[in-house]
């Protein structure tokens, strides 16, 4: 058979676009019975001679290029279900393949802040309050600034062209994953050891073809109206995360020393593009696979 589902994904695959570290991966299975399946590589079959079964004579089969194919396991599906895949077309792909991201899309309706690391505890005002005590303002100003700054930040990563961003999460993991130890390429001091220990293995089994998929469909969230609700919470995590590592965040939301209109929208605009790499990072180090896994439980 040509396809297989991914339980894991909840995307139809191809078996020519498929590797054996996917089948296990992906949790593949028959889209039909829902069986578990296996893929057979793609091979080169030899000339060669065998006997037809019904009519027993000896036949010539020629050589070709053997496409790659999922087939079942022995016993565990009906006589009728392998031929299933000739009857799934482009339409029906891209028809459940909808269905599954409408799905995931409705648990970052309710749950998105959760899902990418939004802590209200430690996190809330926290833009607020910086801004309030390196400019010396009130409660009003500070306040205003905050809104405005929020709408720009979640503006920007609207109009961020959304390929780019996908490939900046896919460049930021391939160089994550590249390094013998990964924590050297991420700021990890401010969780815990066993924090620590289930991001190296999330990282270690991660697909970052699927991960970027899932991107993906978190920056198409970011044109909704729900995540217009919620561009202060997001905003305030941006900031919290650049404020972890970045030991010139008061020069840069200090404008009581900023001299000129020109200089204070330079130094506004780095500021919010720091603060939507910050995005790009969440984006690409997030659990979207678990957090939907645990949304469906």
């Amino acid at each position: 058979m040509r396809y297989a589902k991914s339980l894991l994904y909840g995307v139809i695959v191809d078996a020519s676009e498929s590797s054996y570290r996917d089948y296990a991966n992906w949790q593949l299975r028959c889209p039909k019975c829902g069986e578990p399946i296996y893929l057979i590589g793609a091979s080169k079959r030899r000339e060669h001679t065998r006997l037809a079964p019904k009519s027993k004579q000896i036949v010539l089969v020629k050589s070709a290029e053997v496409r790659p194919s999922f087939a079942h396991f022995k016993s565990l599906a009906d006589a009728t279900c392998e031929n299933f895949n000739s009857q799934i077309s482009q339409v029906d792909i891209n028809r459940f393949n909808a269905k599954n991201r409408e799905q995931r899309l409705k648990i970052y309706n309710s749950r998105f802040l959760e899902i990418v690391g939004y802590d209200k505890d430690s996190m809330r005002g926290c833009f607020f309050n910086a801004f309030k005590k390196v400019n010396n303002c009130n409660n009003k100003a500070a306040k205003a600034v905050e809104k405005s700054t929020a709408t720009d930040f979640l503006g920007l990563a609207v109009k961020f062209n959304p390929e780019i961003f996908k490939e900046a999460s896919r460049m930021r993991l391939e160089e994550i994953k590249a390094e013998e130890n990964p924590l050297n390429c991420v700021d990890a001091s401010f969780v815990d050891e066993a924090a620590t220990k289930s991001f190296l293995i999330w990282l270690n089994k991660l697909d970052i073809d699927m991960q970027t998929i899932f991107v993906g469909e978190a920056i198409s969230f970011l044109k909704t109206n729900a995540c217009k609700a919620i561009a202060l919470q997001l905003f305030e995590l941006a900031f919290h995360r650049l404020a972890l590592h970045n030991k010139n965040i008061s020069n840069l939301i200090d404008v009581s020393k900023v001299f000129s209109k020109n200089q204070e929208d330079e130094q506004y605009t780095k500021f919010i593009h720091l603060c939507v790499n910050e995005l790009i990072e969440i984006f690409a180090l997030t659990d979207w696979v678990g957090a939907i896994k645990n949304g469906e439980a």
